[in-house]
């Protein structure tokens, strides 16, 4: 599943900017199950971001790995003569094809059967990772084209939206090793998918999650430097291959806006949280949350990038 885009205390910050994991936990603001309703709501808002902006900025899969009636699929047009084939993907931002991460292309040679080009990267096919442009050379445009020239060609499943290597871009890798809620260098798997000169990013996506400011990336041994438990949540212990998601802070709360406006109109336990914040009144804000919400969406969207 994709990893949220902010977290239930930064929607329940919204309402009460006072609040924070220690305190949720020591006092009876809102129960677990309202806590599971948020987080609910977070993966809907996350969801709605993808799909309003056609710019996801955390890792997306396109496809079912081994299912391929979920794959994409393209239509074979060419202009007589012209090689190499280009092909623009439906995504940007597009992680490395990776065969043993489930990604996969394959392109028809017949009219029942498909042949698997996915380790042929540099020999049959070449994909511009940023833009989504993939250019399949002439050989093999020769047998696709003349054996089923009226027929889908190209299939794939793949994963988008977390290239990274920019503050404006999405970035998302993996814990490499386990670590304690004292550990201040974290292993990673790959840091080049991460902004190379850090900043606040996501550490895990359940119950622990936390965030991290990365002071230092070091890309030749894959490790961050971190200051724990940052934007009022807390240092935790996470395992290896836990989730370590780098977007703009814009994002994450113009998310967490939308979602504590949609709690507003629909659940009447936020009442506690309104009258737990000292006369701020949450009712004001929705205008002020709508707006962060359609700003993010605007400045972050394929449309604005192009």
């Amino acid at each position: 599943m994709p990893v949220p885009y902010c977290t239930d205390i930064d929607v329940v910050r919204k309402f009460n900017p006072q609040l924070g994991e220690a305190a949720l936990e020591a006092n009876d603001y809102i129960g677990n199950e309202d806590r599971e309703q948020i987080r609910a709501r977070i993966d809907a808002v996350s969801d709605q971001f993808d799909e309003s902006t056609g710019r996801a900025m955390r890792e997306v899969r396109v496809g079912s790995p081994g299912s391929p009636r979920t794959y994409e699929y393209y239509d074979a047009q060419r202009q007589r003569h012209r090689y190499p084939l280009e092909i623009d993907l439906d995504h940007e931002d597009i992680v490395p094809i990776d065969p043993g991460a489930g990604d996969t292309l394959e392109v028809r040679d017949g009219r029942d059967s498909w042949d698997d080009i996915t380790a042929g990267e540099g020999d049959d096919w070449f994909l511009d990772y940023d833009d989504g442009e993939l250019k399949i050379f002439e050989l093999l445009v020769n047998r696709i084209y003349f054996e089923a020239r009226n027929e889908r060609y190209l299939r794939a499943t793949y994963r988008h939206g977390a290239l990274g290597g920019g503050r404006r871009r999405g970035g998302q890798t993996t814990l490499a090793s386990q670590i304690d809620d004292s550990a201040t260098s974290l292993s990673v798997a790959d840091s080049a998918r991460l902004p190379a000169d850090g900043g606040v990013m996501l550490v895990g996506t359940g119950t622990d999650a936390e965030y991290v400011r990365v002071t230092d990336v070091d890309t030749s041994t894959d490790t961050l430097t971190v200051a724990r438990g940052i934007r009022a949540t807390s240092a935790a212990s996470h395992a290896s291959g836990d989730t370590v998601h780098y977007c703009p802070l814009e994002v994450r709360d113009a998310v967490a806006a939308k979602t504590a406006r949609e709690l507003l109109r629909y659940e009447d336990w936020v009442d506690e949280l309104i009258e737990a914040g000292n006369g701020l009144g949450a009712s004001d804000k929705m205008d002020a949350w709508e707006q962060s919400w359609t700003d993010a969406c605007a400045n972050h969207s394929a449309v604005h990038r192009m």
